[in-house]
């Protein structure tokens, strides 16, 4: 629980400088951006595997975001 509530309060911190330096909507782009990176990369940790389908949806959102972002 320590664990879960520091990495809680460390997201917080890290958005609330972030807010003050970076416009709203490019920040929410990143945000989920790499909350779906650490969430592939936990999955990939635990041994769960993507099959072809989910990686491609994968790439499909990441490609979104740099679409929408650039």
């Amino acid at each position: 629980m320590v664990l879960i509530g520091t990495g809680f309060a460390a997201a917080m911190q890290a958005e609330i400088v972030l807010m003050r330096g970076i416009d709203l909507g490019v920040l929410y782009l990143l945000i989920i951006a790499i909350e779906t990176l650490i969430v592939l990369s936990y999955a990939f940790f635990i041994g769960e595997g993507l099959d072809m389908k989910e990686a491609a949806g994968g790439v499909l959102i990441l490609a979104g975001l740099a679409v929408v972002s650039a």
